[in-house]
């Protein structure tokens, strides 16, 4: 018994090794898709599906993670609120006036259209069981915040757009999982209450605004009486993960109280109730946090997806993603025609963005994947799930971004306007810095340290700039060009010079010409 014990112990990965490996897919994923100019999520979904199509992940300690996240539950609830919190911050509150309620339609009605014509054509059409048909349906219905988020952080579409599809995929899994849970329950509404039903999702939808808005104005008072910038962190952090696990404790949606806060903390607290500098701290570790969420939810979209799995099931995936495509233009079609039937403040292009921006992935993966072991079919819904979810992520993500680079060319050139912006930010910046080194204002101690931050602001405006797919291949050569001498410089000793401000400034310069000389692809 003894040496069993000690057996197992051995074929358990440490937690170090899980970790390192973890990060180490990370990085081989970052370096791919630097290298083959790819989306750094498709590569990540790539890589997890191979591991999981080799059967590497025990192998190097990720199946400890993902079984954790999967049948655990935790994947919803740590790793979604951090991806949620941080893009509910950056939205504008006109913006949200001014899509709140189409938003809300589609995340509740949009959701029912969705489950009902996608249930009927495959039941009535693809000749699927019924019970089958619909609980695929309901659960592949929300479309996932963690891939319209990467999407519209790397292309540029109006923001009110913006805001409806983050606000939509936001909202719209609390009705999901009760229409999943009522047909896994009680398909052909067999013993279904209809009253019961309604006040089971006024309590989760509404709960979870009511929770949120407690939370917010609660972290609103404690951030009155708070300096410290790590502080001010702490208590956002806090106020994610307590909001979200106060919700569901109650019963309510955890997504909806996390959206709500984040919806609060930053048109309000952040606004006037925190300091710049905490201000800015604050949103430095929500994007780390975002992209590393981000990172999870994509690996852990290609760790659910075996390639076997996939080519045996090709035909039950073409018939799925054929009739959830049908049902996303069911559901986003009459809402949007609702709002506006004369076409005037929603443009036609508007709606095939909506349409395309429906993906699939993590969230109806992890519905997936909660289906009792022995349901009905469960074999043929799990490959459907994998199958749609994989295709949108990748093949329509691809689309997607392709067809909002050629029809936004205002939005994708005012992207650029910023990046210019930036550049003479940094300018303006290395020129002040220059100046108070020379009248001994600063010492040059933290004249090194600020030259640093500047020269690493610069770094990044130029690799990302370099990797805009928006630019045609002459400019972005040129930026790689840049790049390449700036990270020569980089690695050389950096003293407290003028000239190293002087070169800095050179660099920014060349970028802004670079910039202006050429035009976004046509």
């Amino acid at each position: 018994m003894r040496l069993d014990y000690q057996a197992t112990l051995l074929a358990v990965p440490s937690v170090e090794l899980i970790i390192s490996a973890f990060l180490g897919v990370m990085l081989i994923a970052s370096l791919v898709a630097s290298r083959l100019r790819l989306p750094y999520t498709v590569v990540l979904v790539l890589a997890g599906m191979l591991i999981a199509t080799l059967s590497l992940s025990s192998t190097i300690g990720i199946s400890v993670i993902y079984n954790r996240l999967v049948q655990g539950g935790l994947f919803v609830g740590l790793v979604v609120p951090p991806l949620l919190f941080e893009s509910m911050i950056n939205v504008r509150t006109t913006d949200v006036r001014y899509v709140v309620r189409p938003a809300f339609i589609l995340a509740t009605i949009g959701v029912v259209i969705s489950t009902l014509v996608g249930g009927l054509l495959l039941w009535r059409i693809a000749d699927f069981p019924p019970f089958v048909s619909f609980l695929f349906s309901a659960i592949i219905a929300p479309t996932d915040v963690v891939t319209v988020l990467e999407i519209f952080r790397r292309l540029k579409v109006p923001s009110r757009l913006a805001t409806l599809m983050e606000m939509e995929a936001a909202f719209n899994d609390a009705t999901a999982i009760i229409i999943f849970s009522l047909i896994l329950t009680s398909f052909g509404f067999s013993g279904a209450n209809l009253f019961s039903d309604i006040a089971t999702f006024t309590l989760k939808f509404g709960g979870g605004i009511v929770i949120g808005l407690a939370v917010a104005f609660a972290m609103r008072f404690i951030a009155t009486h708070i300096a410290d910038r790590f502080s001010n962190t702490i208590l956002t952090v806090s106020a994610v993960y307590g909001s979200y696990a106060l919700a569901v404790a109650l019963g309510t949606s955890g997504l909806i109280s996390v959206a709500i806060v984040g919806l609060y903390y930053g048109s309000v607290t952040l606004q006037k109730y925190t300091r710049p500098s905490s201000r800015e701290s604050v949103r430095t570790f929500w994007q780390f946090a975002a992209f590393l969420g981000n990172s999870v939810a994509f690996l852990f979209v290609g760790l659910s997806t075996n390639l076997f799995q996939v080519i045996n099931g090709l035909g039950y995936i073409a018939v799925a993603y054929i009739s959830v495509l049908i049902s996303r233009i069911a559901s986003v079609l009459p809402v949007m025609y609702f709002f506006d039937p004369r076409r005037k403040a929603i443009p036609a292009k508007w709606n095939a963005v909506m349409v395309l921006g429906g993906m699939r992935g993590a969230v109806s993966i992890a519905l997936a994947a909660s289906v009792p072991i022995g349901t009905l079919d469960s074999n043929i819904i799990s490959t459907m799930v994998l199958g749609v979810a994989f295709i949108s992520i990748t093949l329509q993500g691809l689309f997607l971004a392709r067809y909002i680079s050629r029809n936004f060319p205002e939005e994708q050139r005012s992207g650029i306007e910023e990046r210019r912006l930036q550049l003479y930010r940094t300018i303006a910046s290395l020129e002040t810095l220059q100046a108070a080194h020379e009248r001994a204002l600063i010492s040059d101690e933290e004249f090194t340290v600020q030259l640093e931050e500047e020269r690493d602001k610069l770094f990044e405006i130029i690799e990302d700039t370099g990797n805009d797919d928006r630019l045609d291949e002459k400019l972005k050569s040129d930026f790689r060009k840049l790049h390449a001498q700036l990270l020569q410089n980089k690695n050389k000793d950096n003293r407290p010079e003028v000239s190293n401000v002087e070169s800095l400034r050179k660099s920014a310069e060349e970028a802004i010409i670079i910039l202006t000389s050429s035009a976004i692809k046509s």
